[in-house]
């Protein structure tokens, strides 16, 4: 399985979604049937406490099925609000109910940038 690499740009007290791709090496989308994903955000990797939960979801709703790989990341406008500006990281793991599977799919670096009107 091959990990996919994007990149997020998250302006503070904006609400942020994107719709990510889970592939695998041959670019086939990677089957999240029976599985649950999970993903934070964190100053580095090294960090032990998570700047915010990215409520990562499998999307299902038409025309997508969890065979299509996609996951929807969103960060609500209030938990934007309280990130630093800052280049942190984050990553995305599928797992079964278990636990006895747990693979990372996507990762990458997010940009937090400053909000300019702050009402």
């Amino acid at each position: 399985m091959a990990l996919v690499n994007y990149n997020l740009d998250v302006i503070q007290g904006s609400t942020f979604s994107a719709q990510l791709f889970a592939k695998d090496a041959n670019g086939t989308a990677i089957n999240l049937a029976g599985y649950s994903v999970r993903g934070v955000m964190k100053y580095n990797y090294g960090t032990g406490v998570a700047l915010v939960n990215l409520s990562p979801s499998v999307n299902t709703t038409s025309p997508y099925t969890s065979a299509s790989g996609v996951i929807d990341v969103t960060i609500s406008a209030a938990d934007a609000a309280g990130l630093p500006v800052t280049v942190g990281v984050y990553d995305i793991e599928m797992y079964n109910n278990d636990e006895t599977e747990v693979k990372k799919l996507l990762d990458g670096r997010v940009k937090v940038y400053p909000e300019v009107t702050n009402i």
